[in-house]
């Protein structure tokens, strides 16, 4: 007497072995195939949002740039520098808002070393950029792209 010989609800034969047993005909088999996954997260039109940023720098400094070209168009580059770190970092990821504003800080002085190291000389210049940085950091946390 077979385990199976009490089990007559199902679709096989219960006195069938095992390997005599009929296969069903709505099971069909398929060939393997790895998906792979990237470690992506699905995310936000880079290009669109690259528009937007941009928009809104220059929408946010025309008063500046209509009254110094050179500054507005520096304050107005490193704005867009922030937001788009700001993209990258998100405050939410941090355990503090502190933790958060010396990344930010550390990433601008990077950045200024890469694009003129002599800047960072002036220590009243990097807190005039920290601020652009964050004003525009802060927009972007308060308007985070559409996901």
């Amino acid at each position: 007497m077979s385990l199976f010989d009490n089990f007559h609800d199902f679709d096989f034969c219960s006195r069938a072995r095992r390997e005599e047993r009929s296969s069903r005909p709505d099971i069909i088999d398929v060939e393997f195939q790895e998906v792979k996954s990237t470690n992506e997260v699905p995310g936000f039109d880079k290009k669109n949002r690259r528009k937007q940023i941009i928009d809104e720098a220059f929408s946010q400094a025309k008063d500046l740039m209509a009254k110094d070209p050179i500054t507005g168009m520096v304050h107005t580059v490193t704005w867009i520098e922030g937001a788009k770190w700001a993209d990258d970092h998100r405050l939410s990821t941090y355990t503090t808002r502190s933790a958060w504003l010396s990344d930010g800080k550390e990433a601008l002085h990077n950045h200024m070393r890469d694009v003129d190291p002599e800047a960072l000389q002036d220590p009243v210049f990097e807190s005039v950029l920290s601020v652009s940085f964050f004003l525009g950091a802060e927009w972007a946390e308060r308007n985070p792209a559409n996901v």
